[in-house]
């Protein structure tokens, strides 16, 4: 695989304000090119990334584009704000691996990011770092928009645990569990998705009042018991695993 980045850091860095133009001109026809615009190499951690826009766009085959890649090891990450745009329209050889975001490392946390891509949105990836598990990944108001025949907005594979995906939109029909080895599936991959619920109390002339509030699941379990005016909740809509 040959790999082509623009910006990659260590330890404790800060990538911030940058437009970042994954621009694919020419490339080796005989090996699967990787193309990434931001990378946190192996064994880097604590590194923020806020507030970058990047975008890409190949036609070409034996190319894979990643707008941001956590590779092994890299861990304890925030990616905040930032706009990633990717446009592969060619997904015959190597394309459909393409992603917006690839993880392979523990204990990141991504908010308020929108990601347009024609391949794969968030892809979650255990194999990468040899089969072993990485989990606690946070995903809060993000948007996750994919457009192309061969799409997916979410790809769990290889013991991929702890995915929490909280007030951020994407499509749940695009959302796949791949096993390392489909004949002996034994892997765990899950996934929840939370939403953010304002429970505002008032009279008629929009004056709060206290009031006891009783909320339970669509399982009859008690979530909230508590009397209070206003108050905002983080509510499960479902967890989804790879059985």
């Amino acid at each position: 695989v040959e790999d082509l980045c623009l910006l990659f850091c260590k330890h404790d860095s800060i990538i911030e304000n940058n437009e970042i133009i994954i621009n694919i001109t020419s490339h080796n026809s005989a090996n699967v090119n990787l193309y990434r615009g931001i990378v946190l190499r192996r064994d880097s951690s604590n590194n923020k990334i806020l507030s970058n826009n990047i975008t890409g766009i190949q036609r070409e085959e034996y190319v894979v584009m990643q707008g941001i890649s956590l590779s092994t090891s890299a861990i304890n990450n925030v990616v905040h704000t930032t706009y990633i745009n990717l446009n592969n329209t060619n997904l015959s050889i190597g394309g459909f691996l393409s992603s917006g975001i690839f993880i392979a490392s523990d204990n990141n946390n991504f908010t308020n990011n929108n990601i347009n891509v024609t391949h794969i949105g968030i892809y979650i990836n255990g194999t990468i770092s040899g089969g072993s598990s990485i989990t606690n990944q946070y995903f809060i108001n993000n948007s996750i928009i994919c457009n192309g025949n061969l799409c997916n907005d979410i790809v769990l594979t290889t013991n991929t645990t702890n995915n929490f995906f909280i007030n951020t939109s994407f499509n749940k029909s695009k959302v796949i569990f791949i096993p390392r080895s489909p004949p002996f599936p034994t892997e765990i991959n899950n996934m929840t998705v939370s939403w953010y619920l304002t429970i505002n109390i008032s009279n008629s002339t929009g004056q709060p009042i206290p009031a006891q509030v009783i909320i339970n699941n669509s399982n009859s379990k008690n979530i909230l018991n508590d009397t209070f005016n206003l108050r905002t909740i983080e509510v499960v809509e479902y967890t989804q695993n790879g059985s």
